[in-house]
């Protein structure tokens, strides 16, 4: 037993110090991300974030530019409110109630996707690169660092962030070395046609990669925001979101009221 123990040590003394070398590395990943927050919020806290302006939906049949406002809290949980011709529709993310997603359209009837079913958007706080950066360095994600790349014409440096829940959720930050602003993020998602007052959730066959892209940064508040946010689907990079951002509010109070749903 005496010479067992022996072993077992020496084998943890071998394999220590690519143990604690693993651990400094995602360590210092963590720090880095956490700077890059820093660099977002001026190292204020953001509590929520209500962004304004317009909104297109190119290669679709919806057409036309319509107003926007876009809530986001702390938690992660979001809601986009978008005037169309066919009246207000309002959806909702829950970053771990429930719904998940959930859609209010002209009837005014809430709905909800059936369990375990993505939607066309990758994740609660898509659209607020502070939010998703401070959820991504927080205790629920383990952060790794993919170096630097280059990807849409620009050096970036490349964060791999991976939830610790059984989901294994995952985000690709893309960061900007020179200003330490994420200029992109990807999520993989199994988009299902969001379903709407009179449209059922239809799947798509294959998980995808989706890619929000963030621009022309501006100080509000004291906080950094990209005043323009696309939003790109798929291995071809469709095009599925341009928003042009014209006004910003933070830590005002505003809450959200996820809406009571019925299965479509």
């Amino acid at each position: 037993m005496r010479r067992l123990h022996i072993i077992a040590l020496v084998s943890l003394g071998l394999l220590s110090p690519a143990f604690f070398f693993a651990q400094s590395a995602a360590s210092q990943s963590q720090v880095l991300l956490r700077q890059t927050l820093s660099a977002q919020t001026g190292g204020v806290p953001t509590n929520d974030v209500t962004l304004t302006g317009t909104i297109s939906f190119p290669h679709s049949a919806q057409t036309g530019t319509y107003p926007v406002t876009f809530i986001v809290l702390a938690s992660g949980t979001s809601q986009m409110v978008t005037s169309l011709p066919q009246g207000v529709v309002t959806h909702v993310w829950s970053n771990g109630g429930t719904p998940s997603l959930s859609i209010t359209g002209p009837s005014g009837t809430a709905q909800i996707q059936p369990t375990g079913q993505s939607t066309l958007m990758p994740a609660a706080a898509w659209f607020s690169p502070s939010i998703v950066t401070a959820l991504a360095a927080g205790p629920a994600y383990t952060v790794t660092d993919g170096g630097s790349v280059t990807k849409n014409g620009l050096t970036l440096h490349h964060y791999v962030a991976t939830s610790v829940a059984p989901a294994q959720t995952q985000i690709d930050i893309y960061v900007d070395s020179g200003t330490s602003l994420p200029a992109a993020m990807v999520f993989q998602v199994n988009p299902y046609h969001a379903p709407g007052p009179t449209i059922s959730a239809t799947p798509h066959a294959v998980v995808v990669p989706e890619e929000i892209r963030f621009s022309n940064y501006q100080s509000v508040q004291g906080e950094l925001i990209p005043l323009r946010v696309q939003a790109y689907l798929g291995q071809v990079g469709l095009q599925i979101m341009d928003i042009t951002l014209s006004s910003a509010l933070m830590n005002t109070g505003v809450s959200i009221s996820v809406p009571s749903v019925t299965t479509n």
